[in-house]
């Protein structure tokens, strides 16, 4: 589930969580289509709820800050100060951005700013490892059993019948449906990743604790991108990236991870915090959506003037290493700092360190990687694959489902096929 962030497919279930905004997270399907990360994963459309106006400024002295504009509705700019330091008017979300646009608002301006800013940092860092190679067949259907049969070795014997190794290294290469289906090298990837990373334990209810997501879509469907569809697993691969159905258009789209000076169209926290995309313009085809990640040290550029003093500023809608200590930042577009930073909630707001386990908070974007911020209101180490929670944000992989967190890449699992068990199960 985490990387596909952007366009969902199959079933999902939403909350409300304020004005305008709307979390979804993707549920398994009923074909055991069961999301993978970066498959088609939950999407927290931006972070603020309707764009406020701007406040105005005052005549003389230090104006007043226009509020934040959301993601999802532009603010209309406040007044400029006259005198002095000029107001920080509101964020426009210019061109349909999504995250809000630069620091002055549609029509508002600054005569001021601010005086004696820090150094910015923009060295580019990666918060995350990288997202798993692609895997060619031959390689895929060698090492196929042994791994398949490894992760599925903890859930026998209970609810299942006994764990015969043998009788499960003859069935796994006749357990996933090739017929008439392409092979996804991505995928299998991403396959392997969860294997080994589930290997240990296999936790949660018997009926959601089989393969991960991802295995079930290493052998895949033939429609081409734009296609109208109903799984993900109907869509043909691409070797450009991860192949989805999009929950929105119901069409095969492709999700590409961008690099350093790319055009993108949206900036993303998949494996960080709680796995956030941010749109920053629309593709010019529906079905080819490129992305920068957070885990990568990458954001989308929309134009604005970040880093601070930046000149020129990054040309909109490429991707450019995220923001470090002392840059300018957008408060609810914490995406925009580079994942050791959080953006403060101030009259300037800056790119911080976070805190530590044990510091206090108020936001998960507060605690470093790996930590949240709990009802307790002090960072705490976040809870891996298979660890009892109940809220998303607990979980390292990002996805509470059935009382048990995802796997640590994200990805949840599908019913148990307990012919993994001894060949023959109890179907």
């Amino acid at each position: 589930m985490g990387e596909r962030q952007v366009t969902i497919g199959a079933a999902a279930f939403c909350t409300v969580l304020g004005l305008f905004l709307v979390q979804c997270n993707q549920a398994p399907s009923d074909d055991n289509d069961a999301s993978a990360s970066g498959q088609a994963g939950a999407s927290k459309i931006g972070t603020g709820g309707a764009g406020a106006s701007g406040g105005a400024a005052s005549s003389a002295g230090n104006g007043a800050a226009g509020s934040a504009g959301s993601p999802l509705s532009a603010s209309v700019g406040g007044s400029a100060s006259t005198a002095g330091t000029g107001a920080v008017s509101g964020a426009s979300a210019a061109g349909g951005a999504g995250n809000g646009a630069g620091r002055s608002g549609a029509g508002g301006s600054s005569t001021g700013g601010k005086t004696g800013a820090t150094s910015c940092d923009t060295t580019q860092i990666a918060v995350k490892p990288p997202a798993p190679a692609s895997i060619d067949e031959a390689t895929f259907n060698a090492q196929w059993p042994a791994l398949a049969c490894a992760a599925m070795k903890p859930c026998c014997g209970t609810a299942a019948p006994p764990y015969d190794e043998a009788k499960c290294l003859a069935y796994a290469p006749t357990a996933l449906d090739k017929a008439d289906k392409k092979y996804d090298a991505n995928e299998a990837g991403l396959c392997f990743d969860g294997l080994k990373a589930s290997a240990a334990r296999c936790p949660g209810p018997t009926s959601y604790r089989g393969l991960p997501g991802a295995c079930l879509r290493v052998y895949r469907g033939t429609l081409p991108l734009g296609m109208y569809c109903i799984h993900d697993s109907d869509c043909a691969p691409d070797p450009r990236g991860l192949v989805d159905c999009d929950l929105q258009t119901s069409e095969c789209t492709v999700q590409i991870r961008g690099k350093v000076g790319d055009a993108c169209n949206q900036s993303c926290e998949i494996l960080t915090d709680s796995g956030t995309c941010y749109p920053i313009n629309d593709p010019s085809d529906p079905s080819v959506v490129v992305t920068c990640h957070d885990d990568d040290g990458l954001r989308c550029s929309f134009g604005g003037p970040f880093p601070s003093g930046s000149t020129p500023a990054p040309a909109a809608g490429t991707c450019q290493p995220a923001l470090g200590l002392g840059c300018e930042c957008i408060l609810g577009g914490s995406s925009y700092c580079n994942g050791q930073t959080h953006c403060t909630d101030d009259l300037y707001s800056t790119c911080v360190a976070r805190g530590d386990v044990g510091a206090p908070c108020t936001f998960d974007s507060d605690c470093s990687m790996g930590n949240y911020c709990p009802e307790t209101d002090v960072c705490t180490p976040m809870k891996h694959g298979g660890e009892p929670c109940t809220d998303h944000d607990e979980c390292y992989g990002g996805y509470c489902w059935t009382s048990v967190c995802f796997l640590d890449n994200g990805d949840g699992r599908g019913s148990l096929d307990d012919k993994f068990c001894d060949g023959v199960g109890t179907e």
